[in-house]
């Protein structure tokens, strides 16, 4: 294999981390975050039964902590999303939409 060069890799990198960036839409995200809630609360109401008081109070520490991630996960989404987007787009790369609303980036035509 020849060797590559290494603003290639760099670009290659960039495309992988913004392809799973948009892996996603934004109402299939919606979607995962509510689940992902639901989830917690049910899990913190099941524990806690069986656990008593002191079974609540760890069970509602870790239902906090896994939904400020929930919360947070979608905006480090779509803060990666917008600057590996424009950097993808600095290097010539065209925005495309599929049929499914995913936005995936096409390399330069040469």
């Amino acid at each position: 294999m020849p060797p590559l060069a290494d603003e290639a890799v760099r670009l290659l990198k960039l495309r992988m981390r913004c392809d799973c960036a948009h892996q996603y839409t934004e109402g299939q995200l919606h979607r995962r975050a509510v689940y992902a809630v639901l989830y917690v609360v049910f899990h913190v109401a099941a524990f806690s039964m069986r656990d008593g008081w002191d079974g609540l109070r760890v069970n509602l520490i870790v239902g906090a902590a896994l939904l400020a991630l929930v919360a947070l996960v979608p905006v480090v989404n779509r803060r990666q999303r917008a600057k590996y987007g424009a950097l993808l787009e600095d290097a010539g790369f065209r925005r495309v939409t599929d049929h499914d609303g995913r936005v995936w980036y096409e390399p330069p035509a040469d």
